[in-house]
Parts: structure tokens; C-alpha cells; sequence
């Protein structure tokens, strides 16, 4: 099925019915002055709300002053924010004396997790909340996208 021009298209309905990649989504909100945002699922809504008449502007920059991480001793107690968390060597070597594993790297819903405490400022999110991520005890934030990347993944190896 040949894909019409986004201009051309008059709803979200005849929208879906497309194929889109995710930096065409990204093409199309900037080119219209909307938010941008990463993920496939949040530009689709992105673009629903603006064929249902709402425009979501991208929020402002506002310059803010970084704080220097003045933890030096990271326990499972502190607080991800408060010590200026990355996904760093620093970090990393927690993790890895945590675990127990010689060669620790970050899961995926660890990295969403850490983006997402930050987002949220929420600093009551500790080194102990994200080690119960990594064992899979805790779920902070639901990676829809990732899901139905391995759903579709699996689909296409079942038809083969």
C-alpha cells in the first residue's frame, strides 16, 4: 500500500494505517513546532493530539545550575538524584561489588528507570530500589516500546 504524504492526511485514523519510522515522527513533530519526544509511543501521541486539535509544544529549557555529587560513599541507601547518578564507571563498580558479577552492565529497564527517577525528581529512589530493578523484585517504569519490539521480533521468526 503506497503511504500518502503527512500533509495529505487528514486524521489520526488514515495516519495509522501507515508504517512510520521513528525519525520520520521526529521529522514531522519538529517540522510542526511540536514536542519531539524519544520513544515511538510518545510521538504517536504526540501526533493524535495533534490531529485531534491540541498542539504539545516542547517544553522550555530552563538553565539550571548542576549540582557537583557530593556522595562519596554510595550505600544502598542513597538516593540516585542526590548523588548525581549516571551510568558511569563509578556506578558501575557499586553495581558490580552489589552483585557480585565481574562484568556488570546496566539493564535496559535500569537505564529507563534511572531516566525516569530523574524526570520525576523522585528523591526518595535509592542504589537499593535500582539493585531490586536489576533482579526484576521492583517495576518503576513499563517499557511498552521495548515489549512490542521483541512482540514483533518473535512474530516475524514464527512466520519464517
Amino acid at each position: 500500500m503506497d503511504r500518502s504524504e503527512f500533509d495529505n492526511i487528514k486524521d489520526f485514523e488514515e495516519f495509522s494505517k501507515y508504517y512510520w519510522y521513528r525519525d520520520e515522527l521526529i521529522k514531522i513533530c519538529k517540522a510542526r513546532g511540536l514536542k519531539a519526544p524519544s520513544s515511538k509511543v510518545q510521538l504517536n501521541a504526540v501526533i493524535k493530539a495533534y490531529f485531534s486539535g491540541e498542539k504539545i509544544l516542547p517544553a522550555k529549557k530552563v538553565a539550571r545550575q548542576k549540582k557537583k555529587a557530593v556522595v562519596t560513599n554510595l550505600t544502598l541507601d542513597t538516593g540516585l538524584i542526590e548523588c548525581g547518578f549516571n551510568c558511569g564507571n563509578r556506578f558501575r563498580e557499586f553495581f558490580r561489588q552489589q552483585t557480585g558479577k565481574e562484568s556488570f552492565s546496566f539493564k535496559v529497564d535500569m537505564v529507563a528507570t534511572a531516566k525516569a527517577v530523574k524526570e520525576n525528581g523522585d528523591e526518595s529512589f535509592t542504589f537499593g530500589d535500582l539493585l531490586d530493578v536489576y533482579y526484576g523484585k521492583k517495576l518503576y517504569v513499563v517499557l511498552f516500546e521495548f515489549f512490542w519490539i521483541n512482540f514483533q521480533h518473535k512474530k516475524r521468526r514464527e512466520n519464517i
